[in-house]
């Protein structure tokens, strides 16, 4: 609404003065209300007054008239109750009144009114003998009718009165309103309705006393009106000053601004618009229809319809427009290329016409189009560069690409376009995997150019990965950086290519330095090229000091012309040649075969000789030895024999000189012992000269103080390469081994040829374990051992082969004695059994046929190396009497009787048995509290009686013995037998202390048990992997299983469930080429056994699967570091 309507409005309603209207009508309503609720609250009081009445009389009834009605009803004077009755009903307001006799009435007056009623009833009661009697009730009925007849006659004159009191006040009211507010108020408003543009000089003044030491309300609103005039009056000269202003600014502009009404009639001009289009002064245009005046024709000189003008669509459309391809037409009815931005503008929401302005683009559309040329010929260039080029924005973001980068990155450009570099160039490093800092931070922060490594990976947007060499730089103007470009290319195959030389390279250079020959290469002038570790190890001489060198620098004249010699027929002959020569080491010197070839350059031409020397003394040695054998052919076997006799005797004399000094109060055992002593002393007198013989002939051996379990771990991969696959290799080595004196390398090759022996006893494959142990010989361990007692390191190396009848166990040690033909020359085990005696060990053999065999060698303990404050024995300190009955199951006689007297000795009840079954018969008639049984035995081994003894007698314990080990324990149901088991020979020690052990109900040393017992199963698929895995997990004592793909894996597992041999632990990699990877072998084997422990192994300990191994299904996770001491935490802390 215009403000013109409002004063012409306010000028029609002046006299109806809608205040006061609104003033009459609210004090009309509240004289109303008021009058309403003051008689209202009279006529309550009324009211209230008469009920009291009525209840007031109705008590009186009660109280004046019980004790009358109470006696009329004792005596029964219904005449006299009747006009009692009658007497009350004549009360005001009583309209009934009846007595009842329990429910009969016995008199009644009145009648009960239908509406409107006050209702008392009360007991009657009679006082009869001092005390009161209830003898009926009364119930009496009073009546409002006359109460509310009473308030209907008192209503019309209270409201009447109160409403001509409320209205005489509410007319004083509005005269007091008019003559102080209203009045004034019709002043102000004609004021207020007079002024204008013309009338800001004319003076407020109202009609009333002035007192300026009292300001009310009006006076504010006066002063407020006086306040708003001048800040119009002054609002209005800063309008025009602004108007000024604007038009100056409009003036002073370089875009060119005109206005258009509705019409499309030019408002106004500013000076650059007239400058543009030719005009002299705004009288030109304004007023003039623009369209038609400079927008008429299209630039190609087509007329322009006036409806589809931009321009004039602002202010019909009433919405902006922007146009930047069209023309303007000057006066002289030129054009000009031109940009428009028409908006409209509103009035008090109405559209009243459009603001219009322009600019001349002619030169911009000619830099552009010379931009456009220039881009077009860089777009040219750059796709025809067949390197990867990007470029970016100076924040990051991509701006260009090429379609090599395309095809490299995966990304097209319209893709691309203003997404970070960072999010299309994902580059990570291609040995480590790790991610590579983007170069787009650092080139734009500093300007530097930056190359990045030759280890460099691109990961596409599909995954594919490139090798690609790069290089990133600023892009600049006057030292203002403006992006960066980045150029790369694809070098994957010249990568791949030099990380295959690389590789070969390294693999060569392995092969030649783990070479045991001597390899090397010289120029044909003689000067040394390349020399392999093992030359640089004998020499003693470093690889880069040769280089250079002649043989004439390096050795003496004799040797070096040797040299010379051979390398000058090598050269002359053109093809490989064999020789012998002879060269200098620390230890003498020594004979190689030499094989030298020439080497030939592209032309043919002989450029160097390459040489490989073999060391030949040792082996020209054992041929010497060996001819020298077979010359001591029966001489060998005398000396063999002769001692392996002599043991037996010497262990026969130790083991009954014991039992003579434990049974000294026995005369007829003592009579017996003495005459088997007697015996053996009598059969060792005659063999005193063959073997004094044989000590004269006795080899000098290089003594000294080992830890046999280092000499073993490090023969470990030896071992296992010279079983091959086919044979398992097995340790169990006892922490805190004592040390002994011997000769290694006399130790290294028993252990070898013990090894070799096993090798070609178990043809279709097998387990080969060794132990070691601490063992302490007491005199009992005499009699069954023919060891002296003392404190002995045991080796024990036990195979699962053919195993051997009693005729070959006897002369296995004999000189040249051999079981393959020839293909044997029967010199390895006559070799241990003389190294066994050098150093004062004992070696004892247990097999049995099909069943395997047992090599037990004992060292006697060296005190060189530790206090000479011994150690307690164990049996010492440990009580290992006992009284318990005991029942021995073995097919040996002899042991049968040994294992009896040790324990008799002891203060057991000692049971004995033959084999199983007669063990079985035992049991009927006996308790027995522990069973000591043997395991190979005739008709019933002894894990099949340990299973009955279990099933029948689970409260008897069991002790295994047996002389080596196999599988016969995979079925068995406690697994705790056979890794629990003593191995034969034993010492008295060992088995009195296990078996008071068991007897006790004490752990026997878990730890160990459980690692040997623990059974880990590798997957990876790089067999280098595997290798270190199985060095590792062996050195530890776990079984360890290895498996290159998932699907094999999870059969494993799968088949050692169904075999009750389960494995304990599960290590997969992640990723296994042509195979399920980790995640899924392990979701598999959850599915089958949810409680599998499982590991995840992986060189990139940053992945998501390293970092929270159980999210994705795992126990735990290792790096592939190999570090042992976290390798053994962790297995540690899944098998506890």
């Amino acid at each position: 609404m215009s403000n013109a309507t409002t004063v012409n409005n306010i000028k029609s309603h002046k006299r109806i003065s809608p205040i006061a209207l609104q003033l009459v009508i609210y004090i009309v309503i509240a004289s109303s209300v008021i009058t309403i609720f003051t008689s209202a609250f009279q006529l309550y009081q009324i009211y209230k007054t008469h009920i009291s009445g009525i209840e007031l009389r109705l008590n009186e009834i009660r109280d004046s008239y019980s004790n009358n009605i109470s006696t009329r009803v004792w005596v029964t004077n219904l005449k006299e109750l009747e006009n009692t009755l009658q007497g009350i009903l004549r009360l005001p307001d009583i309209e009934y009144i009846a007595v009842y006799e329990g429910d009969n009435i016995l008199a009644i007056q009145g009648k009960i009114p239908e509406i409107n009623i006050i209702e008392l009833e009360f007991p009657l009661q009679y006082e009869f003998r001092n005390k009161n009697i209830n003898i009926g009730r009364i119930y009496i009925v009073a009546s409002l009718a006359e109460t509310y007849k009473h308030l209907i006659e008192q209503a019309l004159a209270i409201i009447l009165s109160n409403a001509i009191k409320t209205f005489i006040i509410s007319g004083f009211i509005l005269l007091l309103v008019y003559q102080l507010i209203a009045r004034h108020l019709i002043s102000l408003g004609r004021f207020a309705e007079q002024l204008d543009i013309n009338s800001l000089d004319n003076k407020l003044v109202l009609k009333r006393k002035d007192n300026p030491k009292k300001i009310d309300e009006l006076d504010q609103l006066s002063l407020t009106l006086t306040n708003l005039q001048y800040r119009l009056k002054n609002s209005i000269h800063e309008l025009k000053d602004s108007q000024a202003q604007v038009q100056l600014l409009l003036d002073s502009t370089a875009e060119a601004i005109y206005g258009l009404n509705i019409k499309g009639e030019c408002t106004f001009a500013n000076t650059a618009c007239l400058n543009m289009l030719g005009y002299d002064n705004d009288s030109e245009v304004l007023n003039q229809n623009m369209h038609n005046l400079i927008h008429h024709h299209y630039p190609d000189g087509t007329q322009y319809p006036v409806e589809d003008c931009k321009i004039f669509q602002a202010f019909i459309l009433e919405k902006g427009s922007h146009v930047d391809n069209e023309v303007l037409w000057r006066k002289d009815g030129s054009s000009f290329d031109a940009e428009y931005w028409s908006y409209p503008i509103f009035k008090n929401e109405q559209c009243i016409g459009a603001v219009v302005t322009f600019l001349d683009i002619t030169e911009r559309i000619q830099s552009q189009k010379s931009i456009r040329e220039n881009e077009s010929n860089l777009e040219i260039t750059l796709n025809s560069i067949g390197d990867a080029v990007i470029t970016t924005d100076p924040n990051g973001n991509v701006r260009r690409m090429n379609p090599a980068a395309e095809h490299l990155t995966g990304w097209n450009l319209k893709e691309a376009l203003g997404k970070p570099l960072k999010n299309i160039f994902t580059i990570v490093n291609a040995t480590t995997r790790e991610a590579i800092e983007n170069p787009v931070d650092h080139v734009i922060k500093t300007g530097e150019i930056i190359h990045l490594s030759n280890h460099t990976t691109l990961i596409s947007k599909d995954g594919s990965e490139y090798q690609i060499s790069d290089s990133a730089a600023p892009i600049q103007d006057n030292d203002i950086i403006l992006g960066m470009v980045l150029v790369f290319n694809d070098i994957t195959e010249q990568y791949q290519l030099r990380e295959l030389a690389e590789k070969r390279k390294h693999d060569l250079q392995a092969i030649m330095d783990h070479s045991p020959a001597m390899i090397y290469v010289k120029d044909i002038s003689g000067h040394y090229i390349f020399i392999n570790l093992k030359y640089e190890q004998l020499f003693h001489i470093n690889r880069k000091d040769i280089i250079g060198k002649t043989d004439q620098e390096l050795f003496a004249p004799e040797f070096a012309d040797e040299f010379q010699r051979n390398d000058r027929a090598v050269i002359d002959a053109g093809h490989a040649l064999e020789s012998e020569e002879s060269a200098p080491l620390d230890d003498g010197v020594h004979t190689y075969v030499s094989v030298k070839f020439p080497l030939f350059d592209d032309k043919n031409h002989i450029y160097a000789i390459c040489g490989i020397s073999t060391d030949i003394t040792e082996h020209r040695h054992k041929e010497d030895q060996l001819r020298h054998s077979q010359k001591m052919d029966a001489l060998g076997k005398l000396t063999g024999g002769i001692a392996h006799d002599y043991n037996n005797i010497l262990g026969i004399v130790l083991g009954y000189a014991e039992q003579i000094h434990k049974y000294n109060d026995n005369p007829e055992k003592v009579s017996k012992f003495s005459h088997n002593i007697l015996h053996a002393a009598e059969r060792g007198s005659k063999l005193a000269k063959k073997l004094l013989a044989f000590s004269r002939n006795k080899k000098q051996h290089d003594l000294s103080i080992i830890t046999i379990n280092e000499l073993i771990q490090e023969q470990q991969h030896l071992l296992e390469k010279t079983l091959t696959a086919r044979i398992k290799l097995s340790l169990d080595l006892t922490e805190n081994i004592w040390p002994f004196e011997c000769d290694s390398n006399d130790l290294e090759d028993a252990i070898i040829n013990i090894s070799i022996n096993a090798l070609h006893a178990m043809s279709t494959g097998g387990q080969l374990t060794v132990r070691t142990s601490n063992e302490q010989l007491g005199l009992a361990d005499v009699q069954h051992l023919n060891i002296p007692t003392g404190d002995y390191i045991l080796l024990s190396i036990t195979d699962t082969g053919c195993g051997m009848d009693s005729n070959t166990k006897n002369k296995i040690f004999d000189p040249f004695y051999t079981t393959k033909g020839d293909h044997g020359t029967g010199l390895g085990l006559s070799q241990v059994y003389g190294f066994m005696e050098s150093c004062g060990g004992f070696i004892k053999v247990y097999s049995e046929l099909n069943h395997g065999s047992r090599f037990a060698l004992y060292f006697p303990r060296s005190n060189q190396s530790i206090t000479n404050q011994k150690q307690a024995i164990q049996s010492e300190t440990q009580n290992l009497m006992g009284t318990e009955t005991l029942l021995v199951v073995d097919d040996e006689p002899d042991m049968l009787n040994l294992v009896y007297d040790i324990f008799k000795v002891q203060g057991y009840k000692v049971l004995t048995a033959n084999d199983g079954e007669q063990a079985l018969q035992i049991f009927e008639n006996n308790p027995v509290d522990l069973i000591i049984s043997d395991v190979i035995m005739p008709n019933m081994d002894g894990y099949q009686l340990a299973t009955k003894v279990l099933q029948n007698y689970p409260q008897t314990k069991i002790q295994m013995v047996s002389g080596f080990s196999d599988e016969r324990h995979n079925n068995m149901m406690d697994t705790s037998l056979y890794t629990n088991m003593i191995y034969k020979p034993y010492t008295s020690n060992t088995i009195l202390v296990r078996v008071r052990e068991l007897l006790d109900d004490k752990p026997i040393n878990q730890a160990k048990i459980n690692s040997s017992l623990a059974t880990i199963l590798v997957l990876d698929d790089d067999e280098d992997i595997l290798e270190l895995f199985k060095i590792k997990l062996r050195k530890l004592n776990y079984k360890v299983l290895t498996v290159v793909d998932g699907e094999n894996s999870f059969k494993i597992y799968k088949n050692a469930l169904a075999t009750k041999n389960p494995i304990d632990i599960v290590i997969v990699d992640l990723t296994i080429p042509n195979s399920i990877g980790g995640i899924e072998v392990a979701d598999k084997i959850r599915k089958i056994h949810p409680s599998a422990k499982i590991i995840v192994a992986s060189g990139h300990s940053q992945c998501d699967e390293m970092k929270n191994p159980k999210k994705f299904g795992f126990d735990a996770a290792i790096e592939k570091d190999f570090d042992s001491d976290k390798l053994k935490n962790t297995l540690d802390d899944l098998l506890r």
